[in-house]
Order: C-alpha cells, then sequence, then structure tokens
C-alpha cells in the first residue's frame, strides 16, 4: 500500500490473516470527499480482524457488522464517513475462493479467463445497460463516482460469489489501481511475474499513467 503523492494520510487499508484452514484477504479505501476517510476505512478492517477473532467466517455477515460500525462511529461523531471494501476467503484444503464486496475496490480472478467484481457505480450499470463499453468506461469522468459504500445508507447490498481455484492468481486492489490500468495489462503483468515484482510493476505503471491516488495491491499465487 502506498499514499498518494498529493494525499495528507492514506485512507486505503487492507488484512491478511489465516484462521482455523481459511486465509482471508481485504482491502478498503476511505471514499474522498467525506472527512474521516482514513478512520472508515481502518474501522472496517478492525471489524473484519475482530469477527474474524471470534470466528465468524461469514463475509457478507462480517461486511454488514464493519457497516454498522461506521454508522454508529458516524453519528456518534455527527459526521458522514465511508468506505468501500472488498473481503477474499479460501479454503486452503479445497481451493474453494468466495470473494464478498461493496463499492469500487475490486477482485481479479485469473487462471483460463479472468474475472472481476462488478464495481458499484454508475459507470459500471451503464456498462451493464450496454450504453458505455469496457473502453468508453475506462478515464470516464464520472468514474470515482460509486452507488453503494460502507457507512453512506441505512442499508447496503452486498455481492458475493463463490468459486473453485487449484491454480491462478488473485488480485485485490484499490481504484488507484484499476482506474489507471485496463484489465488485460493488470492480468498480464500480475500472472506473468513474481509476486513482488508484479506489485511493483502495477504500482508504477498506475503512476506512469498519472494515478495520484492511494494505491493498495494484495496479489495471491495459488500453485
Amino acid at each position: 500500500t502506498v499514499k498518494g503523492p498529493q494525499r495528507l494520510q492514506n485512507q486505503d487499508a487492507y488484512l491478511v490473516e489465516k484462521r482455523d484452514g481459511y486465509v482471508f484477504f481485504a482491502i478498503a479505501d476511505g471514499v474522498g470527499g467525506l472527512a474521516n476517510g482514513d478512520k472508515a476505512s481502518s474501522l472496517a478492517i478492525s471489524t473484519v480482524k475482530t469477527e474474524l477473532q471470534q470466528d465468524n467466517f461469514d463475509l457478507e455477515n462480517i461486511i454488514k457488522k464493519a457497516h454498522e460500525s461506521i454508522r454508529q462511529e458516524a453519528e456518534r461523531n455527527q459526521q458522514a464517513m465511508a468506505t468501500t471494501i472488498v473481503l477474499c476467503r479460501i479454503e486452503q484444503d479445497t481451493g474453494e475462493v468466495t470473494i464478498a464486496h461493496v463499492g469500487d475496490s475490486r477482485a481479479y480472478l485469473m487462471n483460463v479467463g479472468c474475472w472481476r467484481t462488478k464495481d458499484h457505480s454508475p459507470v459500471q450499470d451503464l456498462m451493464d445497460l450496454g450504453i458505455l463499453t469496457e473502453e468508453d468506461a475506462f478515464g470516464h469522468p464520472e468514474l470515482h463516482r460509486m452507488t453503494q459504500a460502507l457507512g453512506i445508507k441505512d442499508t447496503i447490498s452486498i455481492d458475493c460469489s463463490t468459486t473453485t481455484m487449484q491454480q491462478g492468481t488473485i488480485l485485490l486492489c484499490s481504484d488507484g489501481l484499476h482506474n489507471y490500468l485496463r484489465d488485460k495489462e493488470i492480468q498480464e503483468i500480475a500472472t506473468k511475474n513474481p509476486l513482488e515484482k508484479a506489485i511493483d510493476l502495477l504500482m508504477k505503471k498506475a503512476r506512469k499513467n498519472g494515478s495520484t491516488d492511494d494505491i493498495t495491491i494484495i496479489v495471491i499465487r495459488l500453485q
């Protein structure tokens, strides 16, 4: 994770943790334009950690708990705060991979092809309607707007998917990366390089392409 060069604080937070035969990964990105984005993302991740320590491995339930924690904190401070979250659970024995997310922090599953989460955003809605192509969406002026985030509304809608992967690469990232690299670029760099080199190349390419945002990347290699 790296702070954006023009940012006062890094508003991204992340988690990597093993629990009872599972490995968990998470990234949260505080919503820009609201106060306490860094606190919102940190609170989301600390809630995830607490729930895992209490043997709650239900990703949707964990995200709901994080949302409630942020709403309560915002009410106490009388100040809006919000964050995205993407959460990954891998069962080590079976290779079962579950991804849950709210907002525009993404997960990519790359083996034969490349699957990724869909952003909760107006731009993604236009893509789903066939009004925008993937190429039209890249660099769109409304790219940073979201329709879902933890802490914004009373209720949230969580997307959750499960598959099995014995081999391949999983990548989680905040929008400081994926808003500046196309999916094919991310896939090529992440799958064709050693892990540390892949992360370094992705960071450098995003900065070269104009990213001044905080960037957080987790790359997982299954083999």
